[in-house]
């Protein structure tokens, strides 16, 4: 008999979730309703978008058309209002009524708005913006060939606001990175890799104000300038905000789906706490396969696999899913940029290793032999061994 597999949201989780039941269930009905006018498209590309490195063709992964080759009905534009676990159904904000045989949630996260004054005058129009979403980013390029904005302020520190600061710094704009802790990427990196990157933004447009907090939004229709705690006022044609994202669970809590804070609670198939419904991407939370730890998921490989193993699950083929292994990579002010695990804690006892030049650092964490985490900047060509240590349970030979 003939089922029907509903996946909401078409982004890395769900259309990987679309795709692979399409292909392991020929006689699948696959519907695929995302709230994005487009289909699927990279997030990680966002910043060569916006700094016109490439264009949005060359940000789309799979377009609708090729969900309509895959038999995936792609529904795009269209948002789910409810989930009725009760009958087996969902109910759209156009007022159809679809029924399912497996669920599948990939709702994503949601950009946080930090509590300032001024906040609730401004919006994209006026120069305040978020850099999450595709739609985002086009709102940033039309405000730019519009009002022309010499000076931008991005609020946070972390891989999102240095992608986009680094952007914006590319338009020719000059660029305020505001953080409340004394590094860059907190938590991510140490303060030596940290430094390497302040020194390569300070020669490319971009300040560093550390140990800073914005407070209030000042300007008359457009934002003008932002007020810091310490005093100082800086000039901002524009304001990003990259505070950080919350998992997108409110459809899920509503249908009483068990959730914590990092997001929807599912079981190594995926599988949340409602038969047949299962979730994955950054709206739901994981192990972290290192530490042990659950934590929140948030990269694009990681999210791909879970919507492959909740596709699995869901076609009567379950494979376990070992959890994250936080791996993060980007390019930043020309510099390759990759880490993974505690490398920004130095009070763990672990053995360090550290290499550095003008153009590289290295620091990789041992415990016994075996690869607790690394940082790699500049040259990461051993990030494969690396990793691979990490996955398989391997001491390092070598490095």
């Amino acid at each position: 008999m003939k089922k029907r597999y509903i996946i909401i949201g078409g982004s890395a989780a769900g259309m990987s979730a679309a795709k692979k039941v399409a292909e392991l269930d020929k006689e699948a009905e696959v519907v695929c309703i995302s709230k994005e006018t487009c289909c699927t498209y990279n997030k990680c590309k966002l910043a060569k978008l916006l700094s016109g490195r490439i264009s949005t063709d060359d940000l789309c992964v799979f377009s609708a058309q090729e969900a309509q080759g895959d038999s995936i009905d792609a529904r795009l534009g269209v948002t789910v209002q409810k989930i009725l676990s009760d009958n087996k159904s969902v109910m759209l904000t156009t007022g159809e009524q679809l029924a399912y045989d497996k669920l599948f949630i990939a709702t994503g996260s949601l950009p946080i708005t930090p509590l300032v004054a001024g906040v609730e005058r401004f919006s994209q129009k006026s120069g305040l913006f978020h850099f999450h979403t595709l739609a985002d980013v086009n709102a940033m390029l039309n405000f730019i060939e519009i009002e022309k904005p010499k000076t931008a302020v991005v609020v946070g520190a972390g891989m999102t606001g240095l992608e986009c600061a680094g952007a914006l710094s590319r338009l020719g704009i000059k660029v305020f990175v505001v953080e409340r802790a004394e590094q860059l990427l907190p938590g991510c990196i140490d303060k030596v890799g940290s430094q390497k990157l302040i020194d390569r933004m300070n020669t490319q447009g971009v300040t560093f104000c550390a140990r800073e907090e914005l407070i209030e939004i000042l300007g008359n229709e457009n934002i003008s300038e932002v007020a810091l705690r310490s005093g100082k006022v800086l000039p901002a044609d524009m304001l990003v905000f990259a505070v950080g994202v919350r998992p997108n669970v409110q459809l899920a809590q509503n249908a009483e789906i068990d959730v914590c804070e990092q997001g929807i609670i599912v079981d190594e198939y995926m599988q949340t706490s409602k038969e047949d419904i299962y979730a994955g991407g950054d709206v739901i939370a994981v192990k972290d396969a290192i530490s042990g730890k659950t934590v929140r998921s948030y990269l694009w490989p990681d999210a791909c696999m879970q919507g492959i193993v909740a596709a699995h699950a869901m076609v009567g083929h379950p494979r376990p899913y070992p959890g994250i292994y936080p791996v993060a990579v980007s390019k930043l002010w020309d510099m390759l940029v990759a880490f993974c695990g505690p490398v920004s804690d130095a009070s763990r006892g672990y053995q360090e290793i550290v290499q550095q030049g003008a153009d590289f650092y290295k620091k990789i964490l041992l415990q016994d032999g075996f690869v607790r985490g690394f940082l790699l900047m500049g040259d990461i060509s051993d990030i494969g061994i690396l990793k691979n240590c990490i996955v398989n349970g391997q001491k390092l030979d070598s490095i």
